[in-house]
């Protein structure tokens, strides 16, 4: 499990806004590339990969 984490770059308000989305399960976020995982507690993490919408 990961606890905390900061995204390079990431705003405050996109961290408040996960925490809002996420309400109390928010544990935190981590990054590896560009995919970024959001923990939101035992059973569920989100994944979203960060790049261009279109293929290049």
């Amino acid at each position: 499990m990961v606890l905390g984490g900061n995204l390079p770059g990431c705003s405050k308000e996109l961290e408040q806004a996960m925490k809002a989305a996420c309400g109390e399960e928010y544990v935190g976020f981590f990054q590896l590339g560009p995919v970024v995982s959001i923990n939101t507690g035992p059973r569920a993490i989100v994944t979203m990969v960060l790049g261009p919408t279109r293929p290049r």
